[in-house]
């Protein structure tokens, strides 16, 4: 399930050396020596290394301001990319901007799990990306970071299909935006229970 991993070529390499991988079993527990499953207990060893790709992600936490006083708070800034907010968070952090600019840089994007709240979360992750893609400092950090979700789409741009694809999230960004806040700030925009 998708957990929001980023990882790079060097990684997926290393990955790709595992030669044993068990598939179509819940795990119970893992001890020193052997690995229970609902299929059976496999042995173990005391120098194997044990990755559970069903792990739950992040859980749903209620949004509060990345930067305050003295406190940093990791959170998405971004939609499903945790290791990429958090580098975010980190830059951010690191460019002696006052406390309001860098909120207004990093609003945080709450993954509750209830699909009422789905607009708000968009609308959050895209004022966000507006304002750092802006940014005379953040923008081009942004652009060049390795754990940046859309760098593969800007390495792709001679391509036809992809080069469209950008030039139309970026005429419709505005309108998507202000239409976001119309519907946010609206009568209709009592959450449904």
């Amino acid at each position: 399930v998708f957990r929001g991993a980023t990882v790079s070529r060097r990684e997926i390499d290393a990955v790709r050396t595992i030669e044993a991988v068990i598939r179509a079993r819940r795990v119970h527990a893992i001890g020193r020596r052997m690995l229970a499953t609902d299929l059976g207990d496999l042995p173990g060893g005391a120098n194997e290394l044990y990755v559970d790709c069903t792990a739950a992600g992040v859980p749903p936490s209620p949004a509060r301001p990345v930067y305050e006083d003295a406190r940093v708070t990791i959170q998405y800034v971004g939609v499903g990319f945790l290791p990429w907010s958090a580098a975010t968070i980190g830059f951010v952090e690191s460019t002696g901007l006052d406390m309001d600019e860098k909120n207004r840089l990093c609003p945080p994007v709450a993954f509750t799990g209830d699909v009422a709240d789905l607009l708000e979360l968009v609308h959050a992750a895209m004022r966000g990306q507006v304002a750092r893609a802006r940014h005379e400092t953040v923008g081009p950090w942004n652009l060049a970071s390795r754990l940046n979700p859309a760098l593969a789409a800007v390495d792709h741009l001679d391509q036809p299909d992809v080069a469209q694809s950008l030039i139309y999230i970026v005429e419709h960004t505005r309108d998507a935006l202000e239409h976001l806040e119309r519907v946010l700030n609206g009568p209709a925009s009592r959450k449904v229970t």
